[in-house]
């Protein structure tokens, strides 16, 4: 398969597993750590359809799904900031990898999104590998801010595999708003 090509999703469309996922954390509005597990689920899903190890799967995501993920404009976030102020250090390896900062910080287009992404599973193997506190405010922060920028990206490489999702997700936003008053 060529890296820019997308997989086949079809089989688990079928079975709705990222949409699912995904929806499940959307209702988890009121817990951003919680939240943020269960997008992941969703993002996990779809870039594991590529081969390689994990950052490189990322990789290939983000190219090949590069059109969808540049309408979320994470950087103009304010979920952004955190990762802007200071680098994300990488437990599993025990270090902060400072090229990902500076392209979050100074670089453009698909490298940025790459980077972004990359950091945010850095956060993830930090908070799933016990590296993370609810007492620190700077961990939960970080939480907090990838499950806000992972949460735009997956609906807009949702809605782009299957357009038809924008009505099931305008219902269940309205289905949510009901259900909070």
């Amino acid at each position: 398969m060529n890296e820019i090509e997308k997989p086949d999703y079809s089989y688990a469309w079928k079975n709705n597993y990222a949409w699912e996922w995904y929806k499940y954390g959307l209702q988890k509005k009121d817990d951003e750590i919680i939240k943020f597990m269960f997008h992941w689920i969703a993002f996990n899903w779809l870039y594991s359809k590529y081969s390689g190890r994990t950052r490189g799967q990322i990789e290939k995501f983000v190219d090949s799904n590069y059109s969808a993920l540049s309408k979320f404009d994470a950087f103009s976030s304010p979920a952004i900031k955190i990762f802007m102020d200071k680098n994300v250090i990488d437990i599993l390896h025990g270090n902060a990898n400072e090229s990902d900062y500076w392209a979050i910080v100074n670089g453009r287009g698909k490298e940025r999104i790459k980077c972004l992404l990359c950091t945010i599973l850095c956060v993830r193997n930090n908070l799933f590998h016990g590296s993370k506190s609810l007492h620190n405010p700077r961990d939960i922060e970080l939480v907090k801010a990838s499950s806000v920028i992972l949460e735009g990206y997956l609906r807009e490489v949702l809605l782009d595999i299957d357009p038809s999702l924008i009505v099931a997700e305008h219902n269940l936003k309205v289905h949510f708003q009901a259900e909070s008053k």
